[in-house]
């Protein structure tokens, strides 16, 4: 068993090639299933939202049939702002850059 603070991740390709392909770098569960990566291959190569969709549904029905891993929870992130309030960052993970903000 293992547990991960993912973290922000703006795209799935993090998932499916680091935590869930057979030679991925974060791959915990040491799981490891062909069809998955060459779908998962065709997925994070893919260039038209049909057929991300159509490899996506492929990598869905796998990963619920293999059951490699389990995503308890996710959490959403909510920072507020202010219109007189100029360059202000504040990134998924809760972090805030000040570096650049000042009033307008």
């Amino acid at each position: 068993m293992n547990i991960t603070d993912w973290g922000s991740r703006p795209v799935p390709n993090v998932y499916l090639t680091s935590a869930l392909q057979t030679k991925g770098v974060w791959n915990a569960a040491h799981y490891s299933n062909k069809t998955f990566d060459s779908v998962a291959k065709a997925f994070t190569g893919a260039i038209s939202l049909a057929d991300q969709r159509k490899y996506a549904r492929q990598l869905e029905l796998i990963l619920l049939h293999d059951t490699p891993v389990i995503f308890p929870y996710f959490y959403y992130y909510l920072a507020a702002g202010n219109h007189n309030v100029k360059n202000y960052f504040a990134d998924p993970q809760g972090n805030i850059y000040l570096s650049h903000t000042s009033l307008a």
